[in-house]
């Protein structure tokens, strides 16, 4: 009965402290996530801006129709670039 007894105790407290170490990378993983989105988000921001202000530089030299079929065109490379990268990287 000892022996049963001492190994209950003994699988309480291991899974007690599995709990507590799941809890804490649980944390620090959606910490992680959470900064990702937001780095995400901040280059999405960034790749606007850059690609409104070459928007903006172009129109002061043809028309807004103009600058806005070229940039059009140039997002669509972007776009096209980021996707294959995404597809070797989930080829690999």
């Amino acid at each position: 009965m000892e022996t049963i007894s001492r190994l209950m105790v003994a699988s309480t407290d291991l899974i007690e402290a599995e709990g507590r170490a799941l809890k804490g990378h649980a944390a620090r993983f959606l910490f992680a996530i959470g900064l990702g989105g937001l780095a995400l988000a901040l280059i999405l921001v960034g790749v606007m801006f850059l690609l409104y202000g070459g928007f903006v530089l172009l129109a002061r030299y043809l028309e807004n129709f103009g600058a806005a079929f070229v940039f059009g065109i140039v997002a669509i490379g972007l776009a096209g670039a980021a996707l294959l990268i995404a597809r070797k990287t989930l080829r690999k």
